[in-house]
């Protein structure tokens, strides 16, 4: 063995072919010795093998490349000074992108040197965490699995050979030693030949474990974010002004604080009792007023709201002033100048849009203007729909001085269907309900309190929704009234007395005994047996007073007929007409001719009437929509306003053109909105449109559209002048036959 051992040294030293192949054995004996974990054996493995001495006094040869240059001794020695920079040669330049805040492309003087060669995106975790478990665990490996397990081999050559070494992680050797590490036994325990004395080796393990490439928590992030510029900013502001107060209170004083506050509270206590026991009422809501003073001065006077609410009233008309001061201007001062170009058609300026928030998916089913204050009027909430009725109604009272918000708010308990203020007695409003009930709502009440006046079944109401209803004439005894008409075939009378309503009624819509020329009697179901059936009663939809006969009025019905009436012969019609096809809508008396007046329905058409002459219209207009509601202007007998479920008002002047209307417009800003009611101000050369979204809109006529009062060719002989002279126009060729 010792020979053997020899040999090895020597061949060692030649590196020839075959010393080359022992050497290449004796190295992987070391390896797998390696893998047993015997370190002494791997060093004893790589000693030179004995034969080979003939190949280790050969000489080296220098072998050149073919293209290798011949280079002189001083060329050799020439030192060659290059600078390395960090720049991408491959970089591209003239880089021109697009500046958005001057709107131009503009060269781009950095440009990225960076040059990517590899990149591979991976993750690294430990080996004791929770996810390298589950890896372990989904692989099939042991739980006990070490962190880490490395093993070094290290081989010396003779001749001063350097060392190598080699680790493994992620895997554990067992090893067995039992005595004699000397070299003797390592070669024979790598040549197989030993008689086991140096000791016993377990095999490896052959199982697939997989080795864990991270053992370290460890994960490299970059980010390039943009540079954060702090500001300072200050301001100065002036200290609010403090005052010292200073008082003194006695025993009596203190006592007397003390006894307001308990009174206030019986108060309250007593109010929620018999709020609960009395169920629902009709409860009107204001903003601010007399209500809040005495509630103040109930509170001992330390509450008192009233100058804040004046005051701030008043803050409110300011800030108003200043918002809508060009709507104001428009309102006062502006026409339009096209209107040179376009006689005799003129147009509508909106200027204000008038709208409460809680009167949301309510229609505007009522309008009036107050007498007195110009500025002021009343609309009327509630619904069209049969189907959905509305729960409750709001009477809203708004003012052309305060657009943002209504002066007065009055909460009833079912829907709005009509209204009227009292000519004389401003504050009060006669307002008609759609289950039939009417009240009238007093103004100068306060808060949570009733209608000053309002019929129940007990005290007899109609049975069907009020479409309409009127402020009459003091009667004889000096009692304010007022009319009301209903489907259910009654015009009733209501007089205030004391605190209730007495009902009257003055016509009963009987159908039975008709004779009407034009008439289909096939749409009207008579029963004949029953002279009082329900059957036989006509469904009152509108009425309007003559404007010199207050005794005389006419009224409106389902079926398309119009009957003039009146109070003193309540038990017949004094005339009937055939005007419409379908239910009317309005009827109303022109305010220059009395003999003249118009209505309108869910036919789709305008017709205006001769009292004297029931057979035919003087005029029709077919609109190619159900008409809602039609006004005559104050300022011309010629001139009326209709508004059409396809939301347009339409302005007709039958002086100017007695066939085309002068201004056709589309008032609502939304789709598939209705406009449902049309009013002309009595005072102002303003024009109020009601739509089904619960808007009332504000439109100025152009001055084609109207004729001011004041002008020189206005007067009231003139304006009924020209009405006559349509009727004879229209009525000309009758005569002559």
């Amino acid at each position: 063995m010792a020979s053997k051992l020899a040999a090895g040294k020597k061949a060692t030293k030649a590196p020839g072919k075959m010393g080359k192949q022992l050497l290449s054995s004796s190295k992987l004996v070391a390896s797998s010795k390696a893998m047993t974990g015997s370190v002494a054996r791997m060093s004893t493995a790589n000693a030179p093998m004995a034969g080979h001495e003939e190949y280790s006094d050969q000489p080296r040869v220098v072998q050149k490349p073919d293209d290798q240059l011949d280079l002189t001794e001083k060329e050799l020695k020439e030192e060659i000074t290059r600078v390395l920079k960090a720049d991408n040669p491959h970089a591209p330049e003239n880089i021109a992108r697009f500046d958005y805040k001057e709107g131009a492309y503009k060269q781009t003087n950095t440009v990225d040197q960076l040059a990517v060669h590899f990149e591979l995106q991976s993750n690294l975790i430990h080996v004791e965490s929770d996810e390298a478990v589950r890896q372990m665990e989904k692989d099939g490996e042991p739980d006990d699995v070490p962190a880490s397990a490395t093993a070094s081999t290290s081989s010396a050559a003779a001749g001063g050979t350097s060392s190598a070494t080699q680790s493994t992680s992620g895997m554990a050797t067992q090893t067995s030693e039992a005595g004699g590490e000397e070299e003797g036994g390592g070669a024979e325990g790598a040549d197989g030949d030993g008689d086991g004395s140096a000791g016993t080796k377990k095999p490896p393990s052959s199982s697939g474990k997989k080795k864990l490439m991270n053992q370290f928590n460890f994960s490299e992030r970059a980010s390039l974010t943009h540079e954060i510029y702090m500001r300072s900013r200050e301001t100065q502001t002036e200290p609010p002004p403090r005052e010292t107060y200073s008082s003194q209170v006695n025993q009596a004083e203190i006592y007397d604080a003390y006894v307001a506050d308990l009174d206030r509270q019986q108060r309250e206590k007593d109010a929620k009792e018999r709020k609960k026991a009395g169920g629902k009422e009709e409860t009107g809501k204001r903003r601010g007023g007399a209500d809040d003073a005495q509630a103040g001065a109930a509170h001992g006077g330390h509450d008192d709201c009233t100058p804040v609410t004046n005051a701030a009233r008043i803050m409110e008309r300011m800030v108003n002033q200043n918002i809508f001061d060009e709507l104001a201007q428009d309102f006062k001062y502006y026409e339009d100048p096209l209107d040179e170009k376009r006689k005799p058609h003129g147009t509508l300026m909106p200027l204000w849009k008038f709208y409460y928030e809680g009167a949301r998916k309510k229609t505007i089913t009522a309008m009036a203007q107050n007498p007195l204050y110009s500025d002021l009027f009343v609309a009327g909430y509630g619904s069209h729909d049969f189907h959905k009725p509305a729960e409750k109604g709001l009477v809203c009272f708004f003012s052309l001085k305060n657009p943002s918000f209504p002066e007065y708010v009055f909460k009833l308990v079912s829907g709005i269907t009509a209204l009227d203020i009292h000519p004389r007695l401003t504050h009060l409003v006669a307002v008609g309900l759609y289950d039939g009930t009417v009240a009238v709502i007093d103004c100068t009440k306060p808060v949570d309190t009733q209608p000053s006046h309002f019929t129940t079944i007990r005290t007899g109401k109609h049975l069907e929704p009020v479409w309409q209803v009127r402020w009459q004439k003091e009667d004889a005894e000096n009692r304010l009234n007022f009319f009301s008409v209903s489907p259910d075939g009654y015009v009733c009378s209501w007089t205030i007395v004391q605190d209730q309503l007495e009902r009257k009624d003055i016509v009963k819509l009987m159908m039975l005994g008709l004779d009407i020329r034009g008439m289909d009697t096939a749409k009207v179901n008579l029963d004949t047996e029953d002279v009082n059936s329900p059957a036989n009663l006509g469904s009152g939809t509108c009425f309007d007073f003559h404007p010199t006969n207050e005794n005389v009025f006419l009224v409106g019905t389902e079926e398309g007929l119009i009957h003039k009436c009146s109070k003193t012969y309540s038990s017949k019609f004094l005339h009937s007409f055939c005007a419409h096809s379908a239910p009317i809508y309005t009827v109303s008396w022109n305010t220059y001719q009395p003999r003249v007046f118009a209505s309108c329905g869910a036919d789709w058409t305008v017709k205006l009437w001769d009292d004297r002459n029931t057979a035919q219209p003087l005029y029709k207009f077919h609109l190619k929509e159900p008409v809602n509601d039609l006004a005559w202007a104050p300022y011309a007998s010629t001139v009326f306003a209709t508004c059409t479920q396809d939301g347009k008002v339409r302005v007709y002047d039958l002086s100017v053109d007695k066939y085309e209307p002068v201004c056709v417009q589309v008032v609502p800003q939304k789709k598939n909105t209705q406009a449902t009611k049309v009013m002309f101000s009595q005072q102002s050369p303003v024009l109020f449109v009601g739509d089904s979204k619960g808007n009332v809109i504000v439109l100025k006529p152009s001055p084609n559209l109207r004729l001011a009062p004041a002008s020189k060719t206005y007067s009231r002989e003139n304006e009924i002048a020209k009405l006559d002279k349509l009727i004879a126009f229209v009525r000309e060729p009758a005569s002559h036959k």
